[in-house]
């Protein structure tokens, strides 16, 4: 068990998720990502609960690919004081519009975070954007000084 305020490497966890992901597609969906190289590090608590809407982003891409062989990208961003993790999806149904994501938008407001929605004819983006905590934002900016 860590520490819920223990910072940790937010980039690599997301790039385990992504893997775990990628090799867990069903029916010829293809899963890419592109997670940062470099360290991102978060709380253990907020990390987690960033996993945990990532999941419930993943799993609404595959469940509205399912049958169309498509291609979900999964990217983690580090820009300023804020964290971006999209999930974008091709190959879709976009006409049915994004499936139920309540829980995704609940954690995400646990984060001070919301999940933006981008649609058109060839592609389906979920934009989760939370800002770094002050404790968080001092250590990325020492750990991107080394």
């Amino acid at each position: 068990m860590t520490n819920s305020h223990e910072l940790i490497d937010a980039a690599k966890c997301l790039r385990d998720f992504a893997v775990a992901a990628e090799r867990s597609a069903l029916n010829g969906i293809r899963i890419h990502s592109s997670i940062l190289k470099q360290g991102l590090l978060l709380q253990s608590d907020r990390c987690r609960r960033l996993e945990l809407v990532l999941n419930q982003l993943v799993r609404n891409a595959i469940a509205r690919s399912v049958g169309n062989e498509g291609k979900i990208d999964i990217e983690l961003m580090h820009e300023a004081d804020f964290v971006h993790c999209a999930v974008s999806n091709d190959g879709s149904d976009t006409s049915s519009g994004v499936g139920d994501l309540e829980f995704a938008h609940q954690l995400a407001k646990t984060l001070r975070g919301q999940i933006g929605h981008w649609f058109d004819h060839e592609r389906t983006s979920l934009v989760l954007t939370i800002p770094l905590t002050d404790r968080e934002r001092e250590a990325n900016q020492m750990l991107l000084a080394r």
